[in-house]
């Protein structure tokens, strides 16, 4: 027994030792390695600042495209910052210590343990930090993205929906679930039943961000990616190829947040991964995408977590399951009674409940079988018509009831008497047009250019007229839901069924063709059936040949969009035996010279040739009759100088022809007929080498439209622009401007200019009349107003200043303004303005600023407050969203001024439409409104890095409102 504890006593012994042995070495190797330790840790600082800066300048490159920049990376900026501010100087501390040692004789063991010790500690959190810094793949995305299609405003949230919507939004917040689907005929409301779900996921942030692709009976990769990547901020820029696109979705899809993607509208089975859909385990993707960085003190600095969920709808059961739907859920048809509340919704209960109409919308609402789509129809366009109008719909209901009907043929027969009841029969033509290409995506400019080049419009005269009309009529089709709305202003939609009903229409009454596939175009052509045709459309369909002669001498309109860029080429003779033919449309095409067939088309009014690969072209210049000639995002190095002899143009496309160096003298200034003028993200050479001037502006007497970049500003005459531009976007500077941001506005103005420019040369001109209003690096002026203009920027909406140095005040009263400037400003974005004392200086009217709805304020250093009480009484209850960042001289957001000091204590501002606020790096903020000493409940909001010992919101300031 005494042996058996001496053992053991001898092994904890040793145990013992080795243990305070290892402890020994570590803590030594402190002391004896502090010099290496101390040059590692300066080695990865010194790697980390140049990271920093890397990344820094990535961000102010993105903040000058006005793109939201990844909360991932300002928290990595601010964890370096901190890194640098409080570690790097406390190992500088240690440093100086154990030097100041080293001057008497025995030095301090302690200090050198320290240091080495911190240094090392420190030296493995900045390693994590450079490690984290390399899983960035982009440090923004745009800002304020469409993720998600609106609502329409006559939604009607029925029972039999709500329910559904209920159990679907469960299903999503499953960790288990990858795959939901949802299934129902055409027409009973999957497509917006998904958009609902949609927003209110978005609203309860579910997820972090949403997107919704429309797939449709034949679906295209390439549109599927490029509907994904826009609504994530994704590019693609020059990437061509399906499975590098689908590389790089997927990159941006497994960057470590919660994405739903809903694809709409799927009729067959589809590789998710060749979209760059990839459903690998979540786990794993986490694990790969995210890490966790602790400080010194062991907190957790990020940790990346991601999750994709699909959401699929069908009409096909079967496809929801042959894409491994997980969980389905089936959209029913509505009931009598929900059936008739959204009829009585649209027509008006007072008709309803009229005895002589309630009968007759009893059996109306009876024949939409329940479907939403054909309920709404007919009762739009029912709305407002007499008595008679709604027997005569019921007798043509009627007559076409056999018996053995189905119920889809029902459906399609209520759709058609929509169209019927048209009294336009210029509604009924671009009705008619909208069914040759995708129902998801129907372009107004290329309806106008269409319908100009057919003559489809009465007393239209000039292309100001022809979109003015084409907006009408697409007006009058949405009245009579026959179209629908998009998040784009320059798309509509039409619905599935609709366009089914479409197609059907057009092919009886105007044999338009839609060729489907290779075999379908065989089959027409052994049938016989071009001869006659009046229009014929390949919208992106499989079609990889096409024939040597296409005899068609009826042919009005040509769409040849090929589904794979370049792969499409147009015979020789294809064009031979079209003499009447009106509008040529090509997309995607490899037109390595026009084909010698262009000879003949003599009555061509609409050229076409966008995303082309084009060679020599300049045989285009015998279509002595063409109106309207788009090279839109084509391949092409140099405009041929035969184009200056087209001079009955009216419009000529441009934009997005990236490679376009060479546009040869004095050809612009001939065009003396045109209206518009595209050349966005295009030519800008201007007066290079034997290149046009951009003094040929002045004799284009007829334009209406300019999209033009002009580099130098000093090559800009006086008063170059016309006077006649009634939409524009004009960008001046040398910068690569973003010209993909959707156009919300129809005249905007972007000047980054480092030197005070002559506004004379037309810019003033411009000034007044835009409606959105970039000003960056825009040095030699102090204030905004009355300096860089002394209007009242009437139609200003959105108004962004950037990047100066001089400017003081946005508005300065001291030099006297008009009473209403600014009166239309909704939004107003102000960055790093370093001198910016006070964006209103004086007294300001009751006209200034009178919608502004949202305030962004960022890296201005010389601000104290954004506006006084006075000031902001007359837009502050209408303000959605208040941003404020990066101001280090901020103390409050609304200050009290002496006219609010002679009021009464008693009074108080509502902020009852504020959506958003954002409170962040204001060190010196002290509380958002001065003046007020009182408690107030607590609202939510974004607020960061505030010390404050008073209320950040006092009673003085009610916020209603905060989603």
């Amino acid at each position: 027994m005494e042996f058996a504890t001496s053992a053991v006593g001898g092994i904890v012994a040793d145990e013992v030792s080795n243990s305070m042995l290892v402890r020994v070495k570590r803590h030594a190797s402190y002391i004896l390695n502090r010099r290496k330790n101390l040059e590692d840790f300066k080695k990865k600082v010194e790697d980390l600042n140049d990271e920093r800066e890397k990344v820094e300048r990535a961000v102010q490159a993105a903040e000058r495209n006005e793109e939201e920049i990844d909360a991932r990376v300002k928290r990595w900026l601010q964890r370096v910052d901190e890194m640098l501010n409080d570690n790097a100087e406390e190992v500088k501390a240690l440093e100086d210590q154990a030097k100041a040692r080293c001057f008497v004789c025995c030095p301090n063991v302690k200090s050198y343990h320290q240091l080495g010790k911190k240094a090392q500690e420190h030296a493995a959190v900045v390693a994590q930090l450079l490690q984290r810094a390399h899983l960035f793949d982009r440090v923004s995305y745009p800002r304020d993205p469409e993720l998600i299609a609106r609502v329409p405003a006559n939604y009607y949230d029925f029972h039999s929906r709500s329910n559904l919507l209920g159990e679907i939004m469960y299903a999503l917040t499953n960790q288990n679930l990858k795959v939901v689907g949802l299934h129902g005929l055409p027409g009973v409301g999957k497509t917006m039943l998904v958009n609902v779900i949609a927003k209110k996921a978005w609203e309860a942030r579910l997820f972090d961000e949403v997107v919704i692709a429309p797939v449709s009976h034949s679906p295209n990769i390439r549109d599927i990616q490029g509907d994904i990547a826009e609504q994530l901020g994704l590019r693609f820029d020059n990437v061509e190829k399906e499975s590098r696109r689908a590389k790089l979705l997927s990159q941006r899809l497994s960057g470590g947040k919660k994405v739903l993607v809903i694809l709409d509208d799927i009729w067959e089975k589809i590789e998710l991964d060749d979209i760059g859909i990839s459903l690998k385990d979540d786990k794993a993707l986490n694990e790969k995408q995210g890490s966790i960085i602790e400080n010194s003190g062991g907190s957790p600095i990020d940790i990346s977590t991601g999750r994709i969920i699909i959401l699929l709808t069908s009409r096909n059961y079967n496809v929801l399951d042959q894409m491994n739907a997980e969980m389905k859920f089936e959209c029913r048809v509505l009931s009598q009674g929900e059936a008739m509340a959204l009829f009585a919704n649209i027509v008006g209960h007072a008709s309803v409940n009229d005895p002589a109409y309630k009968p007759i919308a009893n059996q109306l609402v009876e024949k939409c079988a329940g479907l939403p789509v054909a309920v709404s129809t007919i009762a739009n366009a029912l709305k407002s018509t007499s008595l008679d109008v709604w027997e005569n719909a019921l007798t043509q209901l009627k007559r076409s009831n056999p018996a053995n009907i189905d119920k889809m043929d029902w459906v399609y027969s209520i759709i058609e008497l929509s169209y019927r009841l048209l009294k336009s029969e210029e509604a009924k033509s671009l009705f008619k047009l909208c069914a040759l290409g995708p129902a998801s995506n129907i372009c107004l400019p290329f309806l106008v250019r269409y319908g100009l080049g057919m003559h489809l419009f009465e007393d239209v005269l000039t292309l100001e007229q022809a979109r003015a009309r084409v907006h009408a009529l697409v007006h009058k089709l949405k009245a009579s839901s026959l179209l629908l709305s998009s998040n784009n202003v320059h798309i509509v939609k039409m619905h599935d069924l609709v366009h089914d009903v479409c197609r059907s229409i057009v092919t009886k009454e105007t044999k338009m063709i839609v060729i489907e596939d290779d075999n379908h175009m065989r089959d027409l052509m052994r049938k016989g059936k071009f001869h006659n045709c009046t229009a014929i459309s390949l919208p992106y369909t499989d079609v990889h040949q096409l024939p040597c002669v296409l005899e068609s001498p009826k042919l009005k309109l040509l769409l040849l969009f090929s589904k794979v860029k370049f792969q499409l080429q147009a015979p020789e003779m294809l064009f031979e035996k079209m003499n009447d033919l009106q509008v040529l449309h090509l997309i995607g095409m490899h037109c390595p010279s026009l084909p010698s067939s262009f000879h003949s088309l003599t009555n061509l009014r609409t050229l076409c040739l966008d995303h082309c690969k084009l060679g020599k072209i300049a045989s285009i210049s015998n279509l002595k009759k063409l109106d309207i000639l788009s090279f839109q995002s084509s391949e092409i190095m140099q405009l041929p100088n035969e184009i200056g002899e087209m001079t009955e143009l009216r419009l000529l496309d441009l934009s997005d022809c990236s490679n376009l160096e060479v546009i040869p003298a004095n050809i612009l200034s001939k065009l003396s007929r045109l209206e518009e003028l595209y050349m966005g993200n295009s030519f800008d050479r201007w007066d290079v080498e034997g290149n046009a001037s951009i003094t040929e502006l002045r004799y284009l007497n007829h334009l209406t439209t300019l999209h033009v970049h002009v580099r130098d500003a000093q090559l800009l005459p006086e008063d170059v622009f016309p006077e006649t531009l009634r939409r524009f976007r004009i960008f001046i500077g040398d910068i690569h401007w973003d010209w993909l941001n959707p156009q919300k506005c129809s005249r905007t103005l972007k000047l980054k200019v480092s030197t005070r420019i002559n506004l004379d040369c037309g810019i003033r001109t411009m000034l007044r009349k835009a409606e959105e209003l970039y000003v960056d690096e825009l040095n030699g002026f102090q204030s905004l107003l009355y300096e860089l203009d002394n209007t009242s920027f009437p139609d200003l909406k959105n108004l962004h200043v950037k990047s100066n140095s001089e400017i003081q005040y946005i508005i300065n009263s001291s030099h006297g303004i008009s009473s209403e400037a600014f009166p239309l400003v909704e939004s107003l974005l102000l960055h790093d303005l370093v001198n910016l004392k006070k964006i209103f200086h004086g007294q300001i009217y009751s006209g200034c600023f009178s919608r502004l709805r949202r305030i962004e304020v960022r890296n201005c250093d010389s601000l104290k407050n954004l506006f006084s009480f006075s000031t902001a009484t007359h837009f502050l209850h209408q303000l959605q969203g208040i941003e404020v960042s990066d101001c280090n001289a901020i103390v409050h957001i609304l200050c009290a001024d002496r006219e609010m000091a002679n009021q009464e204590a008693t009074g108080a501002f509502v902020l009852g439409e504020l959506q958003s606020i954002t409170l962040q790096s204001l060190p010196n903020l002290v509380s958002f409104c001065f003046g007020e000493e009182k408690h107030s409940t607590s609202h939510h909001g974004q607020i960061g890095n505030t010390l404050s010992s008073v209320p950040l919101f006092a009673e003085k300031v009610f916020i209603y409102v905060i989603v």
